[in-house]
């Protein structure tokens, strides 16, 4: 099983040279477009490759291709209206199937492939059912096991902005995920004027039951309900399409058949409901409002220190954010006041401890980070908790990110408080400007 896992990285965007060793509490400091977005990304793919929300990907992938193939499909003759309807009904089912279902692809493939191979000739009927024989084999790929592999290579393009893009900005990198203990594997991934990926691996080492929960930023529920109106699947980045799915999907949310496993969930949603004095809740048609003092606001109006919060809350209260998932978040505390960073780094860091979620979290708060410290320590994670530093090189316009052990913290916080340094440089000048 994919758990704890060494990350090193080489020459990748911003990011010169990283050794990561991943564990459950994993927290990256440093000033901007130093490469923490990258690594958190790169954890993303990786996990998500290897986990059931692959298969999910896969299923929404398929069904996009498809939904082209019904497009050109609708073009035979017009005085076929039969076949027109039936094609567009089989788009319809299709819409209306709820569960990620590989069966119910391949299901409707048979029919529009019954129905193309009985029309009359028009100008795209060769097309359509080469284009039917191909996607039956990467149906079957699906099931094999090269599947992780493939969708690991989808993964990268699509969050790093496709062939063209990896290869402008990502040219001669090196990325390695590995473990030499316990189910040893290497999975490596090369990039020289193409991408390349090796394994040194059997490929069942790789397998995770982790569901990696990207939350790049608060502004997400903005517009997330435009998700699902979007044309192409291919143009939305995959971790926004994975958490809009799991912010909509309540269907296990009144599940009771285990309360002593959800008596620590309901107990975190409390935290958090106290912490900001309400929640978030759906409100129909995808769209979601904050609750407080039996008022509703629209999203409008609702303050962006609580979307952040409000994520988290409906994560848990749809049963998402659960033992042996993998929150990675970009700058949680953004957004929050100085005290509700403190209190958000000890619900966190309580995640970990009572529900097994494991933490990649990047920051620029020297008070997010201290309390992430101080916590961690108070409730015996200390061990099982790693800092980084990026620090740029001195040779090139590069990043190199360095683990941080406790004793040496002062190291992350001199850096961050490195603002202060400069006001109050301005400052003794403004008093010498009035002496």
């Amino acid at each position: 099983m994919l758990r704890d896992f060494k990350l090193k990285i080489e020459n990748f965007g911003p990011i010169n040279k990283a050794d990561l060793d991943i564990s459950k509490i994993n927290i990256i400091a440093g000033k901007n477009a130093s490469g923490k977005t990258t690594m958190s990304k790169l954890i993303y793919c990786i996990l998500t490759a290897f986990s059931t929300d692959g298969e999910y990907l896969a299923y929404e992938s398929m069904k996009d291709r498809f939904n082209s193939l019904i497009e050109e499909s609708l073009k035979i003759h017009y005085s076929e209206t039969t076949k027109i309807t039936d094609i567009l009904s089989i788009q319809i089912d299709l819409a209306r199937e709820n569960n990620s279902n590989m069966k119910t692809i391949e299901e409707s493939y048979d029919k529009l492939e019954s129905i193309i191979e009985s029309a009359e000739d028009f100008e795209n009927k060769k097309y359509i059912l080469s284009m039917i024989k191909n996607d039956r084999k990467t149906l079957k790929g699906i099931s094999s096991p090269e599947f992780n592999h493939d969708l690991l290579f989808n993964l990268f393009r699509n969050e790093f902005g496709g062939d063209e893009q990896i290869l402008d900005n990502y040219n001669d990198s090196m990325i390695k995920i590995y473990n030499n203990e316990n189910n040893p594997f290497e999975y490596k991934i090369k990039i020289e004027n193409a991408i390349n990926i090796t394994l040194k691996s059997e490929l069942k080492n790789l397998t995770t039951n982790r569901e990696a929960i990207y939350i790049e930023t608060p502004y997400f529920l903005d517009f997330h309900h435009l998700i699902n109106e979007t044309r192409f699947f291919r143009q939305i980045p995959y971790h926004q399409l994975l958490l809009s799915n799991k912010l909509n999907d309540q269907s296990r949310k009144n599940d009771i058949l285990d309360e002593k496993h959800n008596a620590p969930i309901i107990n975190f949603q409390n935290k958090l409901n106290k912490l900001v004095n309400g929640s978030l809740k759906k409100n129909g048609n995808d769209l979601f409002a904050f609750k407080q003092n039996g008022k509703s606001f629209d999203l409008q109006n609702t303050s962006t220190g609580l979307k952040s919060i409000g994520i988290l809350q409906l994560l848990l209260e749809n049963r998402k954010l659960k033992e042996n998932s993998y929150l990675i978040m970009d700058e949680p505390e953004v957004h929050l006041h100085p005290e509700w960073q403190v209190k958000l780094a000890k619900i966190l860091v309580l995640l970990v401890k009572d529900l097994n979620v494991n933490l990649f979290i990047n920051s620029h708060s020297p008070q997010f980070i201290e309390a992430i410290e101080v916590y961690s320590i108070k409730y015996s994670l200390r061990d099982e908790t790693n800092f980084y530093l990026t620090k740029k090189d001195e040779n090139i316009e590069k990043y190199n990110v360095e683990k941080i052990e406790y004793d040496n913290l002062y190291e992350i916080y001199n850096n961050l408080g490195d603002p202060y340094d400069m006001i109050d440089e301005v400052r003794g000048e403004n008093i010498a400007n009035q002496l």
